[in-house]
């Protein structure tokens, strides 16, 4: 399918700066000679890039000029190139039914407008909603439940009790409902067993990364909220708590009982410790170690996490540590050769 800039431009909300005529045929990257492409640019850096490509047109805001190209105008390119491609790649449509290799319990309650994938296997007392589908592989434990549109790629498991909401996607390997690292020592030394016997919940509209596990309870819930967005290979420990809307990278740590409030932000391999609190509206940088509670919004960062600019302060004299050292040293010989004249 091709489009004109004219009608991408009415699609999208955009405003027009160019032939109405060019033909757009596909996404593309700034330095792409595709001249039936389209790319999407934020900085001046990224403009200058489309400006000396062979780039068909592109989306960006008024205030970028990208000379000799055919643009479509908006405040938000990265939203509207994100809209484009949902046009130039529609999701998939669902399907109804089930695979013959797919094994489901007599007591499990399956939507006959959902979908069982090939060698799908669905445990005693299970219920899948209107319109899920479970793709193939997947193992659904007894007692889960399934919402309505909710997506499983292949691989997923979803341990006993598990609840999953409407509108999920769950991507291939993903884990919910597995046991916590749960141990205590015995009297003779060896690690004894803490049982696992919680389990866990996601709310409606909560994407999972592949690889990315979820633990469930030691006892009660682990509940990752409405709205979240977790990346691939990240640990949800056990009995902790993630409030909606929040976006956490790929490869974060959050260990058991900890509380991670509303529209928390987290970069790649950020780290929470065990029952640590962290706020409504906290952005949390890469790599960094929440060690003790976060009670208020804002950036924050390092090992352990702090404040933004109670950082930037502290890497603003690191370069300065050296010779301040030689200082602090040549003012201790002093020191010495006073104390021993006196």
């Amino acid at each position: 399918m091709v489009w004109t800039l004219a009608e991408l431009a009415d699609a999208l909300g955009a405003g027009l700066d160019g032939p109405p005529g060019h033909i757009v045929a596909r996404p593309a990257a700034p330095d792409s000679d595709d001249a039936q492409g389209i790319a999407f640019c934020t900085t001046r850096q990224v403009a200058r890039h489309a400006q000396n490509s062979g780039v068909g047109a592109v989306i960006a805001p008024a205030e970028l000029p990208v000379r000799g190209k055919p643009r479509l105008i908006t405040g938000d390119p990265y939203r509207a190139f994100g809209r484009f491609l949902l046009l130039y790649r529609p999701e998939d449509g669902r399907e109804a039914g089930r695979h013959p290799t797919a094994q489901v319990a007599s007591s499990a309650r399956v939507e006959p407008s959902a979908f069982l994938g090939a060698y799908v296997v669905v445990e005693d007392d299970v219920r899948i909603d209107s319109g899920a589908q479970i793709l193939s592989f997947c193992h659904i434990g007894r007692g889960s439940v399934i919402g309505a549109r909710t997506t499983l790629h292949p691989h997923v498991v979803l341990y006993p009790r598990t609840r999953v909401g409407r509108d999920c996607l769950l991507h291939a390997g993903s884990i919910v409902g597995s046991e916590g690292l749960g141990f205590f020592p015995g009297a003779d030394g060896s690690w004894q067993k803490f049982p696992q016997v919680g389990d866990a919940e996601l709310g409606d509209e909560v994407q999972l990364g592949a690889g990315t596990v979820v633990e469930r309870g030691a006892f009660g819930t682990t509940r990752v909220g409405p709205g979240t967005k977790i990346g691939a290979q990240t640990v949800i420990g056990h009995n902790a708590t993630i409030g909606s809307g929040a976006m956490i990278s790929g490869q974060v740590g959050i260990a058991g009982s900890a509380t991670i409030g509303d529209n928390v932000l987290m970069g790649g391999q950020a780290g929470v410790a065990d029952h640590v609190t962290i706020a409504d509206g906290v952005a949390l940088g890469a790599r960094a170690a929440a060690l003790r509670d976060l009670p208020h919004a804002g950036l924050h960062f390092g090992v352990p996490a702090r404040p933004a600019e109670e950082i930037m302060r502290a890497y603003a004299i690191f370069p300065w540590l050296p010779e301040l050292l030689r200082r602090v040293q040549r003012l201790d010989a002093r020191c010495e050769e006073h104390r021993k004249r006196s």
